[in-house]
This record gives C-alpha cells, sequence and structure tokens, in this order.
C-alpha cells in the first residue's frame, strides 16, 4: 500500500537509468530488459522453465477457439486524446518516461503523428 501510493504521489515517477552488469544504462530497451529478467523470477516462478509450444495448446483448447473478425477503426488525434483525457493524472508513468499531466498538454499535431 505504501509503495503505491509513493508511486501515485511521487513528482519524480519516471525511472532514468538503471544498474547493469556492466554499469548503468539509461537505453529504454536495455532498461526494459534488466527489469523483466529482475521482475521474470517472480512472475514466472510457478511456471515451466521450457518455452510453452502452440501445437500443444492448439490441442488442448482448439475446442474454445473460434475465429471472429475484429472491428478496426482508424486511431486520430481527436480518439487519442478523448481517451488521454479520461485517464487521471496521477497515474504512473510509462516506460517512455511521459506521465499522463504531460500527454494531456501534447498539441493536436503530434497526436496525429
Amino acid at each position: 500500500k505504501h509503495n503505491t501510493a509513493w508511486v501515485k504521489d511521487s513528482p519524480e515517477q519516471k525511472t532514468e537509468a538503471v544498474s547493469t552488469e556492466e554499469g548503468v544504462t539509461a537505453n529504454l530497451r536495455e532498461m526494459d530488459a534488466v527489469m523483466r529478467k529482475a521482475w521474470s523470477a517472480i512472475f514466472c516462478a510457478r511456471e515451466p522453465k521450457d518455452e510453452p509450444q502452440f501445437e500443444t495448446f492448439r490441442k488442448k483448447y482448439t475446442n474454445f477457439i473460434g475465429e471472429k473478425p475484429m472491428p478496426q477503426s482508424a486511431i486520430d488525434a481527436d480518439l487519442l486524446r478523448e481517451v488521454i483525457r479520461k485517464k487521471p493524472d496521477k497515474g504512473a508513468c510509462g516506460v517512455d518516461g511521459w506521465r499522463i499531466s504531460e500527454r494531456k498538454r501534447l498539441p493536436k499535431p503530434i497526436l496525429s503523428g
């Protein structure tokens, strides 16, 4: 509970660098790899060490798998702005370091991509 409150209320939410075996890195890909390696022991503690095979999964669950077309619509700046607007300002920032409050201030041309 204390950690969650700290993350939500901290003005310094983003991780700007992490320690690696070689030293310190601020490279997002390297930081992601370090975080995944550290957390995988926790998140995957009870999972088998071998990578799961799709064929085994498909044979076991084929009766439950159906095909349903997923409707796709274009994502535009107005839609992105609406989604961002609904997010609370105090949410944790993403791995890219952007806070919701910062995203809310982005001009429409940037959201248009």
